[in-house]
């Protein structure tokens, strides 16, 4: 209580200050009101008596002005009859003066007949006789007319003049301004005060000062009131007035007037001068008493209540160490001890809460699992007491129904942590704990297997608490100690609280973690997906474009992934991304560690190669990851060999963003596919030009359907043995109305792709056969057609049913129609296409493989699909006469053919040494444009009809052979 600041406590204190102020003012108000009424009442009675004066004064003013016209009056009347016998002879005589009728300043009579006689005075102008004066007059009353004549007004006095021996005629006089006003008012104007007489019209007559303000209603002329008081301003002076009308005397009509007398209202206030400086000064003094007793009586007070504001505001700030110590012995005191012994009370409770808050705010806020575990080993031993934290993480099932967890555990010495270790828990251990959601308390240091790590230091108690989420047990939170555990039931009760908080943290998290997983990572393969590469991609190129370094992005598609799903189903084909990510990464891994790998869906891959050491690293990267390929995949007892095409495109040469890399790395990559397959291309600037024309390119397609721009050509197939036309195969030509003939390899693919080969190979198939039908009725040799059929024409539904009708339709003989298939089409529709195959040669047809040894290896699908010729790829026939290794290959073809009794085609045959070589292995038929280039359907009848014998023309030797070499009656084109 003795502390020096307390001397100014109520003024520093807002408190204070508010209670101060209310006591001063509670001490000012009374005084003031009464003040304010005391000074209103006087004030209003000083104006009260102030209006009496001026009304009674004013009265007096009336009656004297009265009484004046009344004198004025019957002193007029006593000369008339000397005036009326006055001529103009004797008008100075004694009798024609004013000296009888004083207040006149001039005379005058107005006889009925002639000229007017002025007795005395002035020429002042004859005043106007109106109707209602003239009959006033009659009656032998004076009459009083008052004139206006600019700022002054000039009073008449009119008077008949009429007797038996006078003149008749009037007396007009004008009364003297000094006789009518200023005697009339002498004794009742003081300074202060002023007088003003109105007339008619509220027109001022005569006054002792300037009127501004226009004239109040109430004495208007058309007031029926006689008296009356206001309060109008007079030269910018408030004045208090009272105004009286003017009774006409007996026998006179005199207009209305009204006497004004005015009192300045500040003389006539003058007596409050006193009070309203007196005022002010007693009450400062009445204050001043009352903030000195405020003040003591606050200062002795406030003090104590100062004390428990600063312990509150310590409480607040989490200081309990300091008490609250007020020594007033009053209620004061009594309450700074109850505040202390909450403040302890609160001290406990608070640590408690701050630790328990902390934790709750650290599991909370983390979707990380370590943190989470941290949080809870670092921070639990503050809200329960206790010597050791364990804390469990269940994973997944066991076979016995047990399951794998993570125990996490406080290092003996409470500082750091314990390695985590991986446990099993039995079963029977699962369900006590999912059985015992409140905790479980094992006393005696009965400690289970699984919470071994809790061995040391705790002998006493043991307290579980399950961490349970929406009925699924997710771990748990154990709590050791060498007594109890804990201080009491609220601090377990507090445990077990942030343990559930632990349990949503630790749901959360995991969820977080699937959440994670689903939006950046392929559920299939566990590769980043397509969002996240995208991102990536987006991080390395601003990397890149700050760091001035190159970027490599890679895709990478596999060849003919459909055949898988289609023949071994979406299970194995599924089966077989796995395995070709765990390839690619694998293989990513040992050649370049920094690249990464990841699955934009389907069969899609792509590589990210930051900072590559130049194009030579990423493409040697490149080719490793082609030659992976080369091994097969193994699915389920299957062996699967696949092929994988990638294209590459670099930064900063081949895009500056992220859309330009993808778009040119997926053009690049079409490409490789167009270049063949089971290889790489580079992007170049030329292949987006190609993009953008095989998009056009696509466009015209469509229309070029509808718009019957296609024809067939027929190239011959010649048999060996006999020279003659031992058949023919159909081939399409596009006849384009602006790039004029457009062949086959520039726009098969892209209707592949796109699956206008449907509607295309539909309407070949329709040509071809009727083509031949219209042949044989023109009586040319009967020859069978070839037609080459498309892996999506094979499994495609109802191709049977579409082959048959076409037949029927065209009524051609089903032994003339020969259906071609390349070798990759036959393997990839080992399903559902054998079964299409057996039904195609149900009904007649030949089935032709083409392409033959460009495919698979494996020959076993040989005595599975009903083939009747085998047509040798031309990458074969080509070097054939200068490679030993591709004659002994075609040898090999042949012989194979001839043991299952197969008809052998040679495509690609350009000349003699070629055609030679093949009829010494034994082949049957060749084709190729040594004999004739692929023409159109009108030539071709013109060549099968000169085909008749056999088409020898001439005749050359090459070695000890002899070899005819049939002439093509079209050049080569």
């Amino acid at each position: 209580m003795n502390n020096p600041k307390l001397g100014h406590l109520p003024l520093r204190n807002r408190f204070g200050r508010r209670l101060l102020l209310l006591f001063l003012v509670c001490s000012l108000l009374p005084v003031a009101t009464l003040a304010f009424v005391s000074f209103g009442t006087v004030t209003e009675q000083l104006r009260e008596a102030s209006y009496e004066r001026l009304q009674h004064d004013g009265q007096t003013l009336a009656g004297a002005l009265s009484e004046r016209l009344r004198v004025l009056n019957n002193d007029l009347g006593q000369v008339a009859p000397r005036t009326t016998r006055c001529t103009a002879s004797d008008i100075e005589g004694m009798a024609c003066d004013g000296s009888l009728v004083y207040g006149l300043g001039s005379l005058v009579f107005v006889p009925e007949r002639g000229a007017a006689l002025r007795f005395f005075g002035k020429a002042d102008p004859l005043p106007p006789i109106d109707p209602t004066t003239r009959a006033a007059l009659d009656t032998g009353s004076s009459v009083l007319v008052t004139v206006r004549t600019g700022d002054s007004s000039v009073v008449y006095l009119i008077r008949n003049a009429g007797g038996v021996s006078t003149q008749h005629g009037l007396l007009i006089g004008v009364i003297d301004a000094d006789y009518l006003w200023d005697g009339s008012g002498q004794n009742a104007l003081i300074p202060t005060r002023e007088l003003h007489v109105l007339g008619n019209w509220d027109r001022v007559l005569y006054g002792t000062a300037p009127v501004q303000a226009n004239l109040p209603v109430p004495i208007h002329a058309d007031s029926a009131a006689t008296s009356g008081r206001f309060e109008w301003p007079l030269a910018h002076t408030p004045y208090l007035a009272a105004y009286t009308r003017l009774r006409a005397p007996v026998g006179m009509v005199i207009p209305r007037w009204t006497i004004v007398l005015s009192e300045n209202r500040a003389s006539a206030e003058a007596p409050m001068d006193k009070f309203r400086h007196t005022f002010p000064i007693v009450a400062l003094l009445s204050l001043g008493v009352a903030f000195l007793l405020g003040l003591s009586q606050l200062r002795r007070n406030l003090a104590p209540l100062t004390a428990l504001q600063e312990g509150t505001r310590r409480l607040a700030n989490h200081q309990f160490d300091q008490p609250v110590t007020v020594s007033s012995g009053d209620e004061f005191s009594e309450l700074a001890d109850s505040f202390n012994a909450m403040s302890d009370q609160i001290a406990r409770h608070f640590r408690s809460l701050v630790t328990a808050a902390e934790t709750d705010r650290a599991v909370l806020s983390s979707v990380d699992i370590d943190r989470i575990v941290q949080a809870v080993l670092i921070r639990m031993r503050h809200i329960c007491h206790c010597e050791r934290v364990a804390m469990l993480l269940l994973g997944s099932s066991d076979e016995s129904g047990g399951n794998s967890a993570t125990r996490y555990t406080q290092a003996a010495d409470g500082i750091g942590d314990a390695a985590p270790v991986s446990i099993i828990l039995s079963l029977a251990e699962v369900e006590q704990l999912r059985s015992s959601p409140e905790g479980l308390t094992l006393e005696g240091g009965l400690i289970p297997a699984y919470l071994d790590s809790l061995r040391e230091g705790v002998s006493g108690s043991v307290v579980i608490f399950p961490l349970i989420f929406q009925a699924e047990l997710l771990g748990a939170v154990a709590l050791g100690a060498r007594g109890a555990v804990g201080r009491g039931t609220e601090e377990l009760m507090q445990a077990q609280r942030v343990a559930g908080q632990v349990a949503l943290a630790v749901a959360n998290a995991r969820m977080v973690d699937q959440i994670r997983n689903l939006a950046f990572f392929d559920s299939l393969t566990g590769l980043p997906n397509r969002l996240s590469f995208r991102r990536r991609i987006k991080e390395e190129l601003d990397l890149s474009q700050q760091g001035g370094r190159m970027l490599a992005v890679c895709f990478i598609d596999l060849d003919h992934f459909s055949r898988i799903n289609d023949t071994l189903g979406h299970k194995f084909g599924d089966r077989l991304v796995q395995e070709v990510a765990i390839r690619v990464s694998q293989c990513c891994a040992v050649a370049s560690p920094t690249a990464e790998v990841a699955r934009l869906g389907g069969d899609e891959f792509t590589l990210l190669l930051p900072d590559p050491a130049g194009l030579l690293a990423v493409t040697h990267l490149v080719q490793q990851v082609l030659d992976s390929f080369n091994t097969s995949f193994a699915l389920d007892g299957h062996e699967v060999f696949i092929s994988a095409s990638i294209g590459v495109a670099m930064y900063p040469a081949d895009g500056n963003d992220v859309e330009d890399l993808l778009k040119n790395a997926d053009v690049a990559m079409y490409q490789a596919k167009r270049n063949g397959r089971g290889t790489y291309q580079v992007f170049a600037s030329s292949m987006g030009a190609t993009a953008d024309q095989r998009l056009a390119l696509e466009g015209q397609l469509r229309k070029a359907i509808d718009a019957g721009q296609f024809s067939l050509w027929y190239q011959p197939l010649v048999d060996v043995a006999t020279g003659q036309i031992a058949g023919a195969e159909a081939l399409i030509r596009w006849h384009h109305p602006e790039r004029g003939m457009v062949f086959p390899g520039e726009f098969i693919d892209l209707c592949e792709e796109t699956g206008l080969i449907l509607p295309i190979g539909e309407w070949v198939l329709r040509t071809a056969c009727a083509q031949n039908r219209q042949w044989q009725r023109e009586g040319l040799p009967p020859i069978p057609v070839a037609i080459n059929l498309s892996g999506q024409q094979l499994r495609g539904a109802g191709i049977v049913d579409l082959v048959a009708g076409i037949l029927a339709e065209s009524g051609l003989d089903p032994r003339f129609v020969e259906l071609e298939l390349t070798e990759s089409t036959l393997m990839s529709d080992s399903g559902g296409g054998h079964e299409a195959l057996a039904a195609l040669a149900g009904l007649g047809v030949g089935l032709a493989i083409d392409d033959f040894g460009t495919g698979y290896s494996s020959l076993s699908y040989l005595k599975h699909f009903p083939v009747t010729t085998l047509k040798i790829d031309r990458s074969f026939i080509r070097e054939v006469t200068s490679k030993p290794h591709d004659a002994a290959i075609t040898a090999a073809i042949v012989a194979m053919g001839q043991a299952l009794g197969l008809r052998i085609v040679a495509e690609g045959v350009e000349t003699a040494a070629q055609f030679a070589l093949l009829r010494q292995q034994g082949c049957n038929v060749v084709q190729g444009n040594w004999f004739s280039r692929p023409i159109p359907a009108e030539d071709f009848a013109a060549l099968l009809k000169k085909s008749g014998p056999p088409l020898r023309r001439r005749t050359t030797e090459l070695g000890d052979s002899h070899v005819e070499m049939p002439i093509s009656s079209q050049p080569s084109a």
